[in-house]
């Protein structure tokens, strides 16, 4: 047996097996085509549908890390990209500035100064 999957927008939207010595591809294709709905993490759906925030409407971080983690795995390949497949290299980088700010030291007269922010 062979293991397939259909992740969309960083989440597992279906799985299944494909029979040793079948063809896979019709097996991959009613996957694909019997795979959960995931709507794009910003922008709109067709129809005009407004969408959910980044960084995914479909896929919690914990959920994508998953979907990651197994796709590192010796032996898995990707079979079929639709769009752009982007993994971001920095994350959160962007955000180091404000982070750092808000860990810097209070003014001395403050009550809080020196404490760490949780």
């Amino acid at each position: 047996m062979r293991n397939w999957s259909v992740v969309r927008y960083g989440r597992l939207a279906a799985a299944g097996t494909v029979p040793p010595g079948a063809q896979p591809r019709p097996y991959v294709d009613a996957l694909i085509a019997t795979a959960e709905t995931v709507f794009p993490p910003a922008g709109e759906a067709p129809g005009g549908v407004a969408l959910g925030a980044p960084p995914s409407a479909g896929a919690t971080a914990e959920e994508m890390e998953c979907v990651l983690r197994w796709l590192d795995l010796p032996g898995v390949r990707l079979v079929e990209v639709d769009g752009t497949w982007t993994c971001p290299a920095h994350g959160a980088e962007g955000l180091r500035e404000w982070i750092d700010k808000a860990y810097e030291r209070h003014e001395p007269s403050h009550p809080r100064a020196g404490r760490p922010l949780r």
